[in-house]
């Protein structure tokens, strides 16, 4: 059996617990001063619920499981379970700032004090640090900052993205270096085209649809479209010398498609050409810097030439690979 009691105490100016309590058999609820705090405890182990609390001071309630309505202008402490039987929710802060209720089916954290922001913060090594900041009136997320300067704001940190997309419906990616100084902008021109560069520039681009990719060029026209000149970094060879009278023999397997040979022996030096790595269509252009001679021989299967080439000084050979071989595109005797 349940037995309801209302109990008004008049304790100290402006400290009031009015409470009505409903025990558990039997039915004693005990309210009183010690200390300097407020004390609601039943008589018996088990618990007890209070449907209206308001407390001036501080007060500690053993047992409670529901407190119905609260007011705590102090400190309220509990050794059991407080529910809030209420979709009204949690109100925290002197002013009301802090709501903490259900909207619809939903939990709602919500900011009642006009223009100020909410902070998320954890105990790190004793001190207290922000790890999420949300500025309502500029509707701005910061994670690892407490002054977002843009919609979401990460300070010093990477973003994962693991088995999804980073999704840009409109506006441009920039990257910039910390001081804001804008390094260039990752955009969308048109349907399935991307340029890299300026604002709104061209400095590459990349149409998706077309499979063409344009160097200072707004439209490509072709695979790779070039507006400017096209320079490839040397692959400097140079072939020691023998220092025994006989030619020095070399090897040439190029690394990128343009060869500066160098040969440093006075008696000329043998060069066959390599074929490790090669592929169909590889094109190189290869250039004798040195003051001696490099002889190509005209091997099949090998390198098939219009002939041996004796080349000197910025002599030019342009090979291409086809098939297995290495075929003469040109040679150039200055």
């Amino acid at each position: 059996m349940k037995t309801r009691t209302r109990i008004a105490v008049a304790l100290l100016p402006l400290m009031l617990i009015v409470a009505t309590l409903t025990a558990c058999s039997p039915p004693v609820v005990g309210v009183s001063q010690e200390s300097g705090q407020f004390l609601a405890r039943a008589a018996s182990s088990g618990p007890f619920e209070v449907a209206v609390l308001v407390v001036g001071e501080s007060s500690t309630l053993g047992g409670v499981t529901t407190i119905k309505t609260a007011v705590v202008t102090g400190t309220l402490g509990l050794s059991g379970t407080l529910t809030i039987a209420s979709d009204g929710g949690l109100i925290l802060g002197e002013d009301g700032d802090l709501h903490l209720t259900i909207c619809g089916s939903d939990v709602c954290y919500r900011n009642a004090t006009e223009d100020q922001d909410m902070f998320f913060q954890v105990n790190d090594g004793g001190g207290s640090v922000t790890l999420l900041a949300l500025y309502g009136s500029e509707s701005r997320v910061g994670v690892n900052t407490t002054v977002p300067s843009e919609r979401l704001h990460v300070e010093g940190g990477n973003i994962l993205v693991r088995s999804g997309d980073v999704m840009v419906n409109s506006g441009e990616v920039q990257i910039n270096q910390l001081d804001g100084t804008n390094y260039g902008n990752l955009s969308a021109v048109a349907a399935n085209v991307v340029a890299l560069g300026t604002s709104g520039g061209d400095d590459l681009v990349v149409d998706k649809a077309n499979h063409r990719v344009g160097a200072n060029v707004a439209a490509p026209r072709t695979t790779l479209d070039v507006g400017g000149l096209i320079s490839v970094i040397a692959d400097a060879d140079t072939i020691a010398t023998t220092g025994d009278g006989n030619p020095a023999t070399h090897t040439l397997t190029p690394t990128t498609s343009y060869v500066e040979l160098t040969c440093n022996d006075a008696d000329t030096c043998d060069v066959t050409m390599g074929e490790t790595g090669m592929v169909e269509g590889t094109r190189v252009v290869i250039v004798n810097v040195s003051a001696n001679v490099c002889d190509f021989a005209d091997a099949a299967g090998v390198s098939e030439l219009a002939g041996a080439f004796a080349m000197g000084q910025y002599d030019v050979l342009t090979l291409q690979y086809i098939g297995d071989t290495w075929v003469e595109v040109s040679r150039s005797d200055n």
